[in-house]
């Protein structure tokens, strides 16, 4: 009798918790830069507006999900590093945005969840538009930046559910 209580109400917690999850709302976005989070020029570059690009990719993944009281994420950017496509491709260097991720509680500052998430440029190929020729692409084009942030905040919002 107590095996098929406790497998009931493990089964119940299981459904309220995934239930939860997916109609997680979000109140507010934050993200910080520090400078020292740079590892080369390159990405030097777009530091002045990686932390409003980033929250703006995350805002616009996370739709009607937006709603006074919900959770707050924050996004600490610990690492950033572009690399040209033949340096990824010897092997010399790597593109890759390392942040740790956040959720809390927005009434009770209670931190829900906490990760690191690291994002290389083969995960940003998928936000490439279409026919794009990835072995030709280099570090300091607007499509290479888009498509790291883009693919940072996609698994962000990915990783609420």
């Amino acid at each position: 009798m107590n095996r098929l209580a406790l497998t009931t109400l493990a089964a119940t917690m299981l459904l309220t918790t995934s239930a939860f999850a997916d109609t997680q709302m979000i109140s507010k976005v934050e993200v910080v830069v520090d400078s020292s989070a740079i590892d080369n020029a390159a990405a030097g570059d777009y530091l002045n507006q990686l932390s409003s690009d980033l929250n703006a990719s995350i805002l616009t993944r996370l739709g009607d999900r937006m709603a006074e009281g919900g959770a707050v994420i924050t996004v600490d950017v610990a690492q950033v590093e572009l690399a040209n496509s033949f340096q990824e491709k010897v092997g010399i260097a790597d593109s890759r945005l390392v942040g740790a991720v956040a959720v809390r509680a927005a009434d009770n500052d209670v931190e829900m969840k906490n990760y690191q998430l690291t994002v290389s440029f083969a995960d940003a190929g998928a936000f490439f538009p279409e026919g794009t020729d990835l072995a030709a692409i280099t570090w300091d084009s607007p499509l290479y930046y888009s498509a790291m942030v883009d693919a940072f905040a996609d698994r962000v919002v990915a990783n609420l559910q």
